[in-house]
């Protein structure tokens, strides 16, 4: 059975001023993985996940590297009580569903309404729905979506 506990690094930090922050998944010394995700403390403090990829060589071993990803991020979400916001652009091209709209549910996400392809984690009861759908046109107003390899 593969290690999927080798994250890196192992902390999260709560600043905006760093950024995007990358979270590495290997066996060994072989990279099959990332996540990269980014602070954002308005319209309410949340993380937003900007990336989550694995390795094409290992996508199609099915062997769970996106999900142990996504849950790592869920563990430190729930951690330290702080909200996740994602855009599901996996496959958009490719298939219709998408291949990680059950995963993503799967492991807690919630797709929003007024928005296909966006979901929420953890989100606060005193956050409001016009507050997230604030919170997803700052997203796209900034430059989250460049390639990042």
């Amino acid at each position: 059975m593969n290690d999927l506990r080798n994250f890196s690094p192992e902390k999260f930090v709560e600043n905006e001023e760093l950024g995007r922050q990358r979270l590495d998944l290997s066996i060994g010394q072989e990279n099959v993985g990332y996540a990269e995700v980014v602070y954002i403390g308005s319209p309410f403090p949340f993380y937003y996940l900007a990336d989550l990829y694995v390795e094409k060589e290992h996508q199609k071993q099915k062997k769970g590297f996106g999900k142990a990803l996504l849950k790592r991020i869920n563990e430190y979400l729930d951690q330290t009580n702080k909200a996740g916001i994602l855009l599901n652009s996996i496959g958009i091209e490719d298939s219709d569903p998408h291949p990680a709209q059950d995963m993503f549910r799967d492991n807690g996400w919630t797709e929003v309404i007024e928005e296909p392809d966006w979901y929420t984690y953890n989100i606060p009861e005193i956050v409001t729905r016009e507050q997230i759908l604030q919170a997803i046109n700052s997203i796209r107003e900034k430059s989250y979506f460049e390639d990042h390899n």
